[in-house]
């Protein structure tokens, strides 16, 4: 499983949404059914996913062939929610074998191991928690897509969401399970302007965190970025933010 596939299954399920709920998709995206079909179609021709073209497939001749309302919603709710769970599936299996990867290349000795903070985390690492922000991004920017963990000189980034549209400008993605408190997060802005700096003027930065501060200065984050709060238990945004963002990504 590599992440083209995982952004396959949300664009599915996007395109499912469409049919069986379209306030909500309109709400998601302004690319019309024609062109989310079209960037599915371009996606599985770059890669070999029976299983994401047999669910496009099915979905497919669900639309055409289903003559009642109600069971074509119920039908398409079941595709929505099978693309849904396999992208959120395969995005934790994919997360976990990387990090798998990366503790064999970097093994934590006993003594080091002992000193790890023993607060709870409601995801497990932050590349799952970044996994599963970016794949609920992509359903409000479906003209992106989505390159995990790439290094330019001693920076690491979680995640880029690369435009397919030469207007639209790049986005930087940080998770911070962790940030607890304002000096953390000036740390983190900082490490994401470093990053962002790789990609031009017009680049967008996100950094994604579990907890709501109770309190930050806007200011602190500076131009074209955002801090958005994620809670991993529903899957889901919290507050205003999001739209603001998307907003701004638009405009």
């Amino acid at each position: 499983m590599n992440p083209q596939e995982i952004y396959l299954f949300g664009l599915i399920g996007l395109r499912a949404l469409a049919e069986y709920d379209l306030p909500e998709y309109n709400r998601s995206t302004d690319m019309s059914k024609r062109e989310l079909e079209r960037q599915i179609e371009l996606v599985l021709e770059k890669i070999d996913s029976p299983e994401a073209e047999s669910l496009f497939n099915d979905m497919k001749i669900i639309i055409d062939t289903t003559e009642s309302p109600i069971e074509l919603s119920f039908l398409l709710q079941q595709i929505y929610m099978s693309s849904s769970r396999k992208a959120q599936y395969y995005s934790l299996r994919y997360s976990r074998q990387q990090s798998a990867e990366k503790s064999q290349d970097f093994p934590i000795s006993y003594h080091e191991s002992r000193y790890e903070p023993e607060t709870h985390i409601s995801v497990s690492h932050e590349a799952e928690l970044v996994r599963l922000s970016v794949m609920l991004l992509l359903r409000h920017l479906p003209e992106y897509t989505p390159l995990f963990n790439l290094h330019f000189k001693n920076i690491e980034i979680d995640c880029v969401l690369e435009p397919q549209l030469t207007e639209l400008p790049y986005i930087v993605v940080e998770a911070k399970s962790r940030i607890v408190n304002l000096k953390q997060l000036d740390i983190a802005t900082k490490q994401l302007k470093s990053a962002m700096s790789a990609f031009g003027r017009k680049t967008v930065g996100i950094i994604v965190l579990e907890n709501p501060l109770l309190e930050y200065n806007r200011e602190i984050l500076g131009k074209n970025m955002h801090l958005l709060f994620f809670d991993a238990r529903k899957n889901q945004f919290i507050g205003e933010e999001l739209y603001g963002f998307i907003k701004g990504i638009r405009s």
